[in-house]
């Protein structure tokens, strides 16, 4: 009998000088997979011309799993075009956008899957206690708002 396929979860990660994370990035996005049985994963890290040594890290990486791919860019092209390239080169049945940094916890990603296992075409967090002054925060809020 052959097994079902796993649905297969891109994870895009845009880095831009990220070298104190990339590292702990894939760790966290690999142990969160170890206990997540019914599902495969890719990682697309978007390189926006790093200076630092992220895009080394993220070679050294990818060189040793063949689920991480690494794209990156001749010059820094900027957050969103980081975003839409992740996205275009993502092969899975989702994917999950997180920030490098782990803003974005990706202890969260099976809480995003059950919803999107329910039927949700988009799915996405909305922050709880919010750090940031006024300006950022209103201007969040009303995001959230218009998203809704």
């Amino acid at each position: 009998m052959i097994a079902p396929r796993k649905k297969l979860v891109s994870i895009l990660i845009p880095a831009f000088n990220e070298e104190e994370n990339v590292v702990r990035a894939y760790e966290t996005v690999r142990n969160v997979f170890d206990g997540l049985a019914d599902y495969g994963f890719e990682i697309v890290f978007t390189d926006n011309h790093s200076t630092d040594k992220t895009f080394a890290l993220l070679k050294t990486i990818a060189a040793k799993d063949s689920r991480v791919r690494v794209i990156r860019f001749a010059r820094n092209y900027g957050y969103q075009r980081s975003v839409l390239v992740a996205y275009k080169a993502a092969r899975g049945d989702c994917s999950v956008q997180i920030d490098c940094d782990l803003q974005d916890p990706p202890e969260l990603i099976p809480e995003l899957l059950k919803h999107w296992e329910a039927g949700h075409q988009v799915v996405y967090g909305v922050r709880r206690s919010l750090p940031d002054g006024p300006v950022t925060a209103f201007a969040r809020k009303t995001f959230y708002r218009l998203m809704r």
